[in-house]
């Protein structure tokens, strides 16, 4: 069975960020194809990594492996979002928006 995350990420794969900033109490990412928007709690690795780190980076892989999502970069950095119980802020754990498409909306 093919996991929702590959499902909505297979039109994100090589998206070069553009913007990478925190708004308000959620994270936004975006590039030419897509803005993905992260409520839940999330990490940047390595530690010390900020959102600007990001700049001009590609994403190239992005998957689900137990309580976690994590988007790898070409940069080697991961963003990784805690999908646990406890991460849960709102009823949407993340959003990925691109033009064209319907709005994917990632919920408990």
């Amino acid at each position: 069975m093919t996991s929702p995350i590959t499902t909505w990420f297979d039109g994100l794969a090589g998206m070069i960020i553009t913007r990478a900033e925190a708004v308000h109490d959620y994270v936004q990412i975006a590039g030419k194809e897509g803005i993905i928007s992260i409520y839940n709690d999330w990490n940047l690795f390595p530690v010390g990594t900020g959102l600007s780190g990001l700049l001009k980076a590609r994403v190239i892989s992005a998957y689900e492996k137990s309580d976690a999502l994590t988007f790898s970069f070409d940069t080697a950095a991961e963003l990784i979002v805690n999908m646990s119980d406890a991460a849960w802020r709102g009823p949407e754990a993340l959003q990925v928006t691109r033009s064209g498409l319907p709005i994917v909306v990632w919920r408990k």
